[in-house]
């Protein structure tokens, strides 16, 4: 048993039995403090409970306790005296659920086999006390419901009993009290109910991952006070019946909407303009539906809170709206995956807070508008698969970026170097890929502090600036950069782990700027010089690379011996030597240095000699090709030695003589 309090609650000299002010609230906890521990009590809005004491708001006055809560600070402290009058009740008797909504839960419950347990708390007949999800007024009426059953790729989940025809969800929308509906995961195989207007205090409503038929229900709607509405129905359910169909205009009379999350739920046809009456929205998210025409103006001028707005992956065509520029509060536009088309309005450059920006994947042309050089907090901006034409300067002042995605696009003309002070405010530094464009010119020397470089399939010519050691990751393929003409200055600190230079106009020796990357470079892990015209000696790439895990220097012109001495490789190492003019026999420290190895193709060159009996003790090997050489005498047994890993063998195209040892292994094994 405990004791009940009633409470009338007044500020100063002034009393009154309305609802508990903010300031009383603060007075009424430094009372109870007083009394007993805070994590003994707690406040549900209309009362205070604790083991022995239950306070209840407002009732009339015996007795008056003063407290006093500062209401300031500073130099000058001003304080507000809180008068609470507390009188004796009497006897507290326990909230006791509701008889009608005890029958409501009592009939969803009972509608599904639920294997996993999730309605398992769901028992005798005080749903305040002990069920799981449900919560209660002090009145015993339901007010929130949440049902949270395991992702379906886990489950089990809650599915409607063999025989059930009905609607899964009927039930739920008697609860006339809720203010807070969410159930995720809970397989309704049917409709949603079109009764919603029965739920008149509902403010929060999520539905997920429910396997739904049908479409969605316009009753919605009618449920005005809603100020979050989420329905997700994408799942991997290829039997769903739900045809989403288009958004009810009814969803335009939730005028005390904040947020909006109705993404994947198959929407057709058009955003109706009548969702501009939406202005407290702060986050709306329709993405990964099949939305079509042009976005209404009207949320340029109406929707002013809006934080998020997320149309991306619909069929929207025509120009991205102007107005959207006006909408200053905005963090995060996703608009990436449409049909949109013509330029990317400048006005977009006045979004100041904006942080994220994704117009990838529309048909958008032209230059990328120079006020993006205003986007101050901008971090992500993902541009790519459009036909934009040329790189602003400006986005070099933009210290926040972290990610820049122009690849797949028509630019043109030199990278400006200003584009390598962006990001700089980055501790990782920004990754920039503008690969797949018709970019020419030098590549500029200011690009040291960038956390990653994807330039490839451009027309970039000239010598590898130096600087670049100062990126961990560089890919330059398929470009027309040469040995020739000035590398710049070396970075201050060499931090290149991956360096890619495929297919360039790269000649003669190792150039002195390649070689002083290698030797400074002592974390690098990857490099790809293929498809040039090296030549000289290969041995120097391979010595001092302790971290390196994977060499490309195939189809060069490489003319030398195999190095004879001892070298280190890291795990699963792969080496690829292929198609140049290497020449000499190989040499007995050759394998041993290789042992972690899991690639090795020295095909297309003039080894000769034998093959080392060694070569049995590359044990973690998965291929392996020493075709068309001209290697000699029998193939040594100790191949067998590599079953356990083997899976592509050529040995093909050379002089060697007798038979071919027999491997026995589970895998299968290409053998030439």
């Amino acid at each position: 048993m405990t004791t009940r309090f009633a409470v009338r609650v007044g500020l100063g000299p002034t009393e009154t039995s309305q609802a508990i002010s903010s300031s009383a609230v603060g007075g009424l906890w430094s009372i109870m403090d007083q009394i007993q521990p805070r994590e003994t009590w707690s406040f549900d809005g209309h009362c205070i409970v604790s083991r022995n004491l239950e306070v209840k708001l407002p009732s009339t006055s015996q007795f008056q306790i003063k407290s006093k809560i500062m209401a300031g600070g500073g130099i000058g402290q001003k304080w507000a005296a809180v008068l609470l009058i507390v009188a004796l009740w009497g006897t507290c008797s326990a909230q006791t659920c509701d008889e009608g909504d005890l029958k409501v839960l009592q009939t969803f419950r009972d509608t599904f086999e639920d294997p996993g347990g999730v309605f398992s708390t769901w028992n005798g007949t005080d749903c305040c006390t002990g069920w799981e999800g449900v919560e209660c007024a002090s009145s015993g009426r339901v007010v929130s419901l949440e049902v949270q059953a395991p992702h379906p790729r886990y489950g089990p989940n809650p599915t409607p009993k063999p025989g059930f025809t009905g609607i899964a969800a009927a039930s739920l929308t008697d609860l006339t009290a809720l203010q807070t509906l969410r159930v995720v995961a809970v397989f309704f195989n049917s409709p949603l109910p079109d009764t919603f207007g029965n739920l008149a205090k509902l403010e929060t409503l999520e539905f997920g991952l429910n396997n739904l038929t049908g479409t969605i229900p316009a009753s919605i709607g009618e449920a005005k006070n809603l100020k979050s509405l989420t329905i997700n129905v994408n799942m991997p359910f290829p039997e769903q019946d739900f045809t989403g169909g288009p958004i009810p205009e009814s969803f335009c009379d939730l005028t005390k909407l904040e947020i909006v999350a109705l993404a994947a739920v198959r929407f057709t046809g058009k955003i109706p303009s009548c969702i501009c009456r939406w202005r407290q929205a702060t986050s709306i998210d329709m993405a990964v539906n099949s939305l079509v025409s042009e976005i209404p103006n009207c949320i340029g001028y109406t929707l002013d809170k809006l934080t998020y707005l997320g149309l991306d992956y619909n069929n929207f065509t025509g120009p991205v709206p102007a107005m959207l520029g006006r909408l200053k509060s905005l963090e995060e536009l996703k608009l990436n995956n449409n049909q949109f088309s013509g330029k990317i309005p400048a006005s977009l450059g006045s979004l100041e807070v904006l942080r994220s920006l994704s117009l990838s994947e529309n048909s958008l042309f032209g230059p990328i508008p120079a006020s993006f050089g205003k986007l101050q907090a901008l971090v992500f901006l993902d541009l790519a698969n459009n036909y934009l034409t040329s790189i602003p300067k400006e986005l070099g002042l933009l210290g926040n970026l972290t990610y820049v995605n122009l690849q797949n696009n028509k630019l043109l003309g030199a990278l400006p170097e200003e584009i390598g002070n962006a990001g700089i405010n980055s501790q990782e530094g920004l990754q920039l890929d503008i690969s797949n464009n018709i970019l020419s010119g030098r590549l500029p020397f200011t690009l040291g502090l960038l956390g990653s470089f994807i330039a490839s399939n451009n027309y970039f010519h000239g010598a590898f600036p130096l600087s670049l050691a100062g990126v961990p990751y560089v890919e330059l393929n398929n470009n027309f950069l040469s040995s020739y003409g000035d590398s710049g200055p070396a970075p201050a600190e060499f931090v290149i782990r991956v360096l890619e230079l495929q297919n360039n106009r790269f000649a003669g020796h190792i150039p002195a700027w390649l070689t002083t990357l290698l030797a400074e470079s002592r974390l690098i892990t990857e490099v790809d010089i293929s498809q040039n015209k090296f030549s000289g000696d290969v041995g120097a790439l391979l010595l001092n690379l302790p971290e390196l895990r994977l060499l490309n220097a195939s189809h060069n012109l490489f003319h030398s011996k195999l190095p004879a001495t001892t070298f280190n490789t890291s795990d699963s190492y792969t080496l690829d030597l292929s198609h140049n003019d290497i020449c000499g026999s190989i040499p007995l420290t050759f394998f041993p240095s290789l042992a972690s190895s899991q690639y090795i193709d020295m095909s297309y060159n003039n080894l000769t000699g034998p093959l080392p009996d060694n070569v049995g003790q590359l044990d973690n090997i998965s291929y392996l090709d020493l075709s068309h050489n001209m290697l000699s005498g029998k193939v040594p047994q100790s191949i067998d030695q590599l079953r356990d890993t083997l899976q592509f063998l050529d040995l093909s195209h050379n002089d060697f003589v007798g038979d071919v040892p027999e491997i026995q292994n589970d895998n299968t094994v290409t053998f030439k």
